[in-house]
């Protein structure tokens, strides 16, 4: 799925490039999804609201580190062992996609957030192509 999907983000992109257009690419998914089992008694219980086991947040917080050091070859590279490790949705394809879409950036994500909704992480983030726009990381 995901070299099709990659295939699909180099058209994409061809197109982009071709129509001299400017345009916003969205992904969305999650990253590690194994979700709970059994629900607590209120389901909208904030302190159930975390990941399903740490060795996902660990998978989840390598991809934002390679996110955030603008290494998205490696992350692409790492998918199919983290996809199989974490249960992740990203065997959809949507980041790979996008990535492709993109380029395949190699500068760094801005990361506005990371969280758990019933066992699974989350992350909200974005590439800026444009240097000149691109928000500086610290």
């Amino acid at each position: 799925m995901n070299e099709q999907a990659r295939a699909l983000g180099r058209a994409c992109r061809k197109a982009i490039l071709e129509s001299d257009k400017r345009v916003v690419l969205v992904s969305t998914h999650s990253l590690s999804h194994r979700h709970f089992t059994t629900e607590p008694p209120i389901p909208e219980d904030m302190s159930k609201q975390h990941i399903y086991n740490h060795s996902n947040y660990v998978w989840d917080m390598k991809l934002i580190d390679l996110m955030r050091e603008g290494k998205m070859q490696e992350v692409i590279d790492l998918m199919p062992e983290f996809t199989e490790q974490t249960m992740a949705e990203t065997d959809s394809g949507s980041i790979s996609w996008m990535m492709e879409a993109l380029g395949m950036p190699d500068y760094p994500a801005e990361i506005y957030g990371y969280q758990s909704v019933i066992g699974t992480g989350n992350v909200v983030a974005a590439w800026d192509p444009n240097p000149e726009t691109r928000e500086v990381v610290l």
